[in-house]
């Protein structure tokens, strides 16, 4: 039996001993296995030679779209090294192409093409990205369509000159496990686009996202349809995109519906401590209605997790806006929506329709507490309509200069034109001040999923969070608490500049 112990050695080794490294350029003729004789990226698209912990090197300008045949597992990603490479795709066409599991791109080279490109740095993460991605219309830079999963993105920047039309930085269909954390992006399009299939158990968190103002399209952050298990986490979301008709709304976050294959109601949707605002100035077509929504939330549905979750963000209005609604909801059959200690800040009454839950079937059961709304110029145009059943007593809800909601809204404990005394609105900070009527005043009775708030002089994205204890302020913020907790976080800004 001795002489069998080196095989048997061999067999116990962990495969990753058995790693291999290929090679691409554009148009190489080789085998791919060595530098000097590479394969070209048609052959390497259609290989599926390249298995779990292999590398793959590419390298030289690539002027087609590159879009790896294989993945690998768990614990043995597929590495694609793109440190060499610069990327020149054609118009209209994706610069990366996700269609395996378990694919990790790193060092990324240079992504070019189209006119008026977009400058970026890399920041780190599972992910790295280029230095310039195409800023042509309808253009995306990274899809994935064809039920990928356990995909992760972290730490991108991308700039945009403002008006362009980047297209998509996310783009796919029927994914899973997916996670966008710490990107960074001014002068775009929309962050995220996935419907169909349905798309399930997506978490973008800790992201900066400012829109550019292009008129060429619709231009929302997120835009998501069928999805479930969703969370969004900690981001700085602002859309600035004008309103050009009446079916264009540019939200901040949207879901649907969509119709198309694998159609169904969204559910569990997790949105929390984000900041969120609107300002789109003005509606390109005069005649139409611009319309713009921190959340168009469509057809959600109910059953054994809740439709939605809203709860310790920040809602943001300006007062030049055309934005016509603030969280905009309507339910499709049963359904649980938990809005807790949310602070909405509405300017001349912009937005208008400033929360607006509507029932479709008269059955979705609302429980809403802790909820601050302030207006600093008075509420013209600005109410709320609540068409969903109470599910547990609507209470402790303050709302300034709101055209004094009705008693129902607000709850015993609530109030409905008290100043709650903010800390500095006019500079954008809505903590609230030493004397304040918030502080202690919210239900602290709503369980430990609820039991933090934003601390004082918190900055997105990943704004600092503290304990809520016993004492719970109304409102996203929490004056006093336990100890802070604040995970690192590559773009983090103030938000007291408009």
């Amino acid at each position: 039996m001795r002489k069998f112990l080196p095989i048997l050695s061999v067999l116990l080794l962990p495969l990753s001993a058995f790693a291999t490294n290929y090679y691409v350029t554009q148009s190489g003729t080789g085998t791919g296995t060595s530098s000097s004789s590479p394969w070209s990226v048609a052959n390497y698209n259609a290989s599926t030679k390249p298995t779990g912990g292999d590398t793959v090197f590419v390298s030289g300008t690539i002027t087609s779209t590159l879009s790896p045949g294989s993945g690998g597992t768990s614990s043995a990603p597929l590495i694609i090294d793109a440190s060499a490479a610069d990327f020149t795709p054609a118009s209209g066409s994706a610069a990366l192409i996700i269609s395996s599991d378990y694919v990790t791109f790193t060092q990324g080279g240079t992504f070019s093409g189209g006119s008026g490109n977009l400058k970026s740095h890399v920041q780190g993460g599972t992910m790295k990205m280029p230095s310039k991605i195409a800023s042509y219309p309808n253009n995306f830079l990274i899809h994935a369509d064809g039920g990928q999963g356990n995909i992760s993105i972290d730490g991108v920047t991308v700039i945009g000159n403002g008006t362009d039309q980047l297209g998509n930085f996310f783009s796919g269909r029927m994914i899973n496990n997916l996670t966008i954390q710490n990107c960074y992006g001014t002068g775009a399009q929309d962050f995220f686009f996935a419907d169909s299939g349905p798309p399930h158990d997506i978490t973008l968190q800790n992201n900066y996202w400012v829109t550019g103002t292009n008129i060429t399209g619709e231009t929302d952050v997120v835009h998501f349809g069928d999805a479930y298990n969703v969370t969004i986490q900690g981001n700085f979301f602002r859309n600035i995109a004008p309103g050009a008709s009446a079916s264009r709304h540019n939200d901040v976050i949207q879901c649907y519906q969509s119709g198309g294959w694998g159609s169904a109601s969204p559910y569990n949707l997790i949105i929390r401590y984000n900041w969120i605002e609107t300002e789109g100035t003005t509606a390109v077509d005069p005649a139409t209605s611009g319309d713009m929504s921190w959340l168009m939330l469509e057809s959600l549905a109910g059953g054994s997790k809740p439709s939605c979750k809203i709860y310790g963000n920040v809602f943001r209005g300006f007062s030049d806006s055309v934005a016509n609604n603030g969280i905009c909801a309507n339910a499709n059959g049963t359904g649980a929506w938990y809005v807790y200690n949310n602070t909405v800040i509405t300017s001349a009454g912009r937005p208008g329709n400033t929360i607006r839950f509507l029932a479709n079937t008269g059955t979705e059961s609302a429980y809403i507490r802790n909820n601050v709304g302030y207006d600093p110029t008075g509420a013209a145009g600005t109410y709320l309509t609540w068409e969903f059943k109470v599910g547990a007593l609507w209470n402790c809800n303050w709302f300034y200069n709101w055209n004094n909601p009705l008693n129902l809204i607000t709850g015993l404990l609530g109030a409905p034109n008290t100043n709650p005394q903010l800390t500095s609105p006019s500079t954008g900070d809505f903590s609230t001040s030493s004397t304040s009527p918030l502080r202690g005043k919210g239900d602290s009775t709503l369980g430990s999923e609820y039991n933090q708030g934003i601390a004082s002089g918190a900055k997105w994205p990943n704004p600092t969070l503290v304990a809520r204890g016993s004492s719970w302020d109304v409102g996203a913020y929490q004056s006093s608490g336990g100890s802070s907790s604040e995970a690192p976080s590559n773009a983090k800004i103030s938000v007291t500049v408009p």
